[in-house]
Formats: structure tokens, C-alpha cells, sequence
């Protein structure tokens, strides 16, 4: 699971994007923090949204970092979960994007982090096509 990302590949189809997102806010943050991010490379459709089809066409495409506040840096995979959940699977521990199959992935728009069994808001920071 430690492998690195690297969007470079060239198996990896047009529509996956490399997603940015950053903290947006928690009770002891209110401006949030860059320095607790995920990176998620993703299939996305025009409306930013998640191309499921082609996520379980692609699995090992689907991938994720996190760079937690102390430097630290998870890799992982990103998988279809139970309900419209995804799975952050990164070997040892496990999170789910809350209804990620639901969300646009769109510069501003925010997005739920389950970690620990608590919500954390994020924002989507930005967007990087292949």
C-alpha cells in the first residue's frame, strides 16, 4: 500500500484526475489547514462526479495519499464501499469518503472524511488532469 503515486503512468485512461483536497475547518481550526491534505487520483465525469463504472474497471488506478499535520504520508487505495460510501483503504487503516459516489469533486466544494469514527470536512482544493 506504500507504493508511490504516480499520476505519470501511462495505462491510466483520460478521465482520472488527481483531486486535491484540504482541511476545511474542525472546532480547534476554523480556517483548516494544508497540512492535513488527500490527494486522490480518480476517475471523474464532466460534472465531477465519480465514474464508478470505471473506478471497478480501473481498481489499482484509484489511489490516495494523506499527509497528516505531523509530515506523516499514507498511500493507499480508493474502493466502492457499502451505501454511496467510498473506502479509503490504506492497508492497516481504514476510512470512507462520506457519499463521495453523490459528491462533485469541483474546486470549492466540500466533502466528508469519516476517520476514527468522526466526520471531518474537507475542501476540494483543486483539480489535475492527467
Amino acid at each position: 500500500m506504500n507504493e508511490p503515486m504516480n499520476p505519470a503512468d501511462a495505462d491510466i485512461p483520460d478521465h482520472f484526475q488527481v483531486v486535491h483536497l484540504d482541511l476545511a475547518h474542525e472546532p480547534d481550526r476554523s480556517d483548516g489547514s494544508a497540512d492535513d491534505r488527500y490527494t486522490l487520483l480518480l476517475p471523474l465525469g464532466p460534472d465531477g462526479r465519480i465514474l464508478e463504472a470505471q473506478a471497478r474497471r480501473h481498481p489499482d488506478y484509484c489511489r490516495v495519499s494523506r499527509m497528516d499535520p505531523q509530515g506523516g504520508v499514507m498511500r493507499g487505495l480508493m474502493r466502492p464501499g457499502p451505501g454511496r460510501n467510498w473506502r479509503i483503504d490504506f492497508g492497516e487503516a481504514e476510512e470512507a469518503g462520506v457519499r463521495f459516489a453523490e459528491q462533485r469533486f469541483r474546486p470549492g466544494e466540500y466533502v466528508a472524511v469519516l476517520r476514527d469514527g468522526d466526520p471531518h470536512t474537507y475542501r476540494v482544493i483543486a483539480l489535475q488532469p492527467l
